[in-house]
């Protein structure tokens, strides 16, 4: 960062400089590649198929986002082929991308302000992390299911800890029927 100041850039139309030097540590360390989780990890679907996305760190200017690129795909045209050439999977995946952006640029807006819903929201991150590296080739869908419904439970009750509620208002089998009432 302090050599090329304020032209680095990470991910979605990065420089191309520091792709290079990318590029070089990870054909030093190869399994940088499947472990160094960016920003975040998430995924995208299209009807049956799974793809990972891994949130890059933006540093400097902000670029557009194409997402394709953001996907992780290596043209437009590979991405509408994933998309099976169908626009509501292509709008559906836009969508996708600019969620997980906000999620997980979101979480990050919590670090060391409101702890208990970071770590709420951390949590979820993580499985949803979990979910998007063993989906993509899982020959069943049964082993992610509980990490699943990790993501969908530790999520929706981030936000009312966010807003000032209790975080072990959440305990007991009131904590799993978020939909019934008020929280206590």
């Amino acid at each position: 960062m302090e050599i090329l100041g304020p032209s680095f850039s990470l991910g979605v139309g990065g420089n191309p400089d520091v792709e290079k030097i990318t590029a070089a540590y990870r054909a030093m360390i190869p399994e940088v590649s499947t472990s160094w989780p960016g920003m975040g990890i998430g995924l995208a679907t299209s009807i049956d198929r799974v793809h990972k996305v891994v949130v890059p760190v933006t540093i400097g200017a902000g670029r557009p986002i194409q997402p394709w690129q953001a996907l992780g795909f290596a043209s437009p045209q590979d991405w509408w082929t994933w998309c099976q050439e169908d626009n509501t999977i292509g709008v559906s995946t836009s969508f996708a991308v600019a969620d997980l952006f906000d999620f997980t640029y979101g979480v990050d807006d919590f670090k060391g302000t409101k702890a208990d819903a970071e770590t709420l929201w951390t949590m979820a991150a993580s499985n949803l992390s979990d979910a998007a590296n063993a989906l993509p080739s899982a020959f069943s869908v049964d082993s992610v299911i509980q990490t699943i419904c990790l993501i969908v439970e530790l999520s929706p009750k981030a936000a009312p800890v966010a807003n000032g509620a209790a975080p072990n208002s959440f305990k007991g089998p009131a904590g799993h029927d978020l939909g019934s009432g008020p929280i206590n």
